[in-house]
């Protein structure tokens, strides 16, 4: 079965200085696969 992980609503650095964007790619690109 094929997964398509969904955009996220805003750029992974809107969230700097709380999270920087490195941290949101981590996050979203890796922790968000379905197992």
């Amino acid at each position: 079965m094929s997964y398509t992980l969904p955009s996220l609503p805003y750029a992974y650095d809107a969230l700097e200085p709380h999270f920087d964007k490195q941290t949101m790619e981590i996050h979203h690109t890796n922790t968000t696969r379905p197992t």
